[in-house]
């Protein structure tokens, strides 16, 4: 009965993430030109291998779902320095957009894709003693580093997700960048508000990055940032969210 009910979970969050998907196949893949097929293949391998974890999955989505729907969420990216000054109110569930906590706070979510958060302490951060949730996305380009975990999921309160489909147990939040795919996951999931804080689209920071921003790197980021600011507005349009003129979304 367990499994039942928490798999139906599983596919209600699968259909109601659909339009971050679509976002992510019209805006992000034709500008980027990522490979639907290597994405895909990507997706098939990561979650045979994670099939044996499905219960470790399961506690974690209902988690996940219990701390975000109908909840204050306060998404914090890369330029935010003080999460308790950024993020006002001790009843908003934190999301940290690709970097590890500057203090220790209970109850955590954290999205990366292993990028910025490559030299972080997952297994402090995000092991099974600890309340803070990751979510770790898998695509072509980084496949090689996250494989390595799979092993040791039983020991991680990780969720893996992917940005053009669901397959037990991977979660396909669509989006492209960490931060609209944090912004997206808490609107699919039915945040009653959403604050963004740190954020800064037309500026691109690279300071987790090793390469920084110069050049083509620069232009690539400053690319991104543009697909990430379109599907942020565009996926508050489709799942009905208004947005303040403090760019804080709320749910109509």
């Amino acid at each position: 009965m367990l499994l039942t009910r928490s798999f139906q979970l599983y596919m209600m969050l699968c259909e109601k993430l659909r339009k971050a998907r679509l976002l992510y196949k019209l805006v992000a893949e034709p500008r980027m030109g990522h490979s639907p097929s290597r994405e895909r293949e990507v997706l098939f391998t990561a979650s045979d291998k994670l099939l044996a974890y499905s219960d470790r999955s399961i506690i974690l989505l209902e988690e996940l779902y219990r701390r975000i729907n109908n909840q204050k969420v306060c998404v914090l990216g890369p330029l935010a320095d003080d999460i308790e000054q950024e993020c006002v109110g001790s009843d908003s569930t934190i999301v940290l957009v690709d970097r590890a906590p500057v203090s220790m706070i209970d109850n955590l979510i954290v999205v990366g894709d292993f990028d910025g958060l490559y030299n972080m302490d997952l297994y402090g951060i995000c092991g099974s003693l600890s309340s803070t949730i990751c979510l770790l996305h898998v695509h072509g380009d980084n496949y090689g580093r996250l494989s390595g975990l799979f092993d040791y999921q039983n020991t991680l309160n990780v969720v893996f997700t992917s940005q053009i489909g669901c397959r037990w147990p991977i979660l396909g939040t669509g989006g492209y960048t960490d931060g609209d795919r944090a912004v997206l996951l808490a609107m699919a999931l039915g945040a009653k508000e959403i604050r963004l804080a740190g954020f800064n689209f037309s500026n691109p920071y690279c300071g987790h990055k090793s390469y920084g921003c110069y050049g083509y790197f620069l232009k690539v980021k400053s690319l991104k940032l543009r697909i990430a600011e379109l599907i942020v507005w565009t996926g508050a349009l489709l799942y009905g969210y208004m947005v303040s003129p403090e760019n804080n979304f709320h749910s109509i």
